[in-house]
């Protein structure tokens, strides 16, 4: 406990460390009160600002973590959420996780790390589960709409999971430079994608998953949908946060179980044809 509230009193002399530089001093660390802040400058402040919060939400939700229940796990409720163009998996996979993503999220980056790569080997690759995201930038992250419209633009030329990964393999922010160089890396077609980012209708399509999202009843995330697969839908309980992996995979179970009895034909004990007398 005291060792965390070392670190946060350490917080602002770690900020002032790093943008100091920024902030209109000569090579000899004197005050420049005659040099005004760029905009560059500003911009740099922001990125910097935004990773130390990011990195902090990484151990505060680690931390907390630790005293948490694997019975916050409840797919008992009715949400009915459209599964959207981002699958993977197989579109007969009777079971669902939809997961709302914020691209930009330390939280949703800790389920991509530690859960979706099992989920991957043991339910995806063998057709049982089918894995849809649907991006729900969030207001406090500065760099989430950014990160939500490249994404979509990424994934109409056939990209977005490497976006998807890209973005929560790393604390990096999704600054202009780090977008134009992940562009350039994925070999994306420029002029589609600057038409693409400057769509209206682009920023309408993100906002029609915020809004189906709140419907809902998301107010954060990871926010996950876990059920039963019906065509382009999920229908299932919500998961607020990234439960553990033996609470996911629990809960996977118990549906997968139930759709092989749903499937699975009557038994009965009368024989299946006349005898001969």
């Amino acid at each position: 406990m005291f060792r965390n509230l070392g670190r946060l009193r350490a917080l602002p002399i770690a900020i002032l460390f790093m943008v100091s530089p920024l902030l209109g001093q000569d090579v000899k660390g004197k005050p420049d009160a005659d040099a005004p802040i760029t905009k560059e400058q500003a911009a740099k402040i922001v990125e910097e600002l935004q990773m130390i919060r990011m990195l902090l939400e990484r151990d505060l939700n680690a931390r907390a973590k630790d005293g948490q229940s694997d019975s916050s796990v409840n797919t008992a409720q009715n949400a009915v959420a459209e599964v959207g163009n981002n699958v993977l998996g197989s579109d007969k996979a009777p079971v669902t996780l939809l997961e709302f993503v914020d691209l930009q999220c330390p939280f949703c980056m800790q389920f991509r790390t530690d859960i979706l790569p099992k989920l991957k080997e043991k339910y995806i690759a063998n057709g049982k589960l089918r894995f849809a995201v649907v991006d729900f930038p969030l207001p406090s992250h500065a760099y989430s709409l950014p990160a939500a419209i490249f994404a979509r633009c990424a994934g109409s030329q056939g990209k977005y999971w490497q976006v998807y990964e890209a973005f929560l393999s790393s604390p990096d922010v999704a600054v202009p430079e780090m977008i134009d160089k992940l562009a350039a890396d994925l070999h994306l077609n420029r002029q589609t994608l600057d038409r693409c980012k400057e769509s209206t209708q682009t920023a309408d399509e993100v906002s029609k998953g915020v809004d189906a999202a709140r419907s809902l009843g998301v107010t954060g995330t990871p926010t996950l949908v876990l059920g039963k697969s019906q065509q382009n839908r999920v229908t299932g309980g919500l998961i607020e946060g990234s439960p553990s992996l033996a609470a996911l995979e629990t809960q996977i179970d118990k549906l997968l179980g139930d759709s092989s009895a749903e499937t699975r034909p009557p038994s009965s004990s009368a024989p299946n044809k006349f005898a001969a007398n």
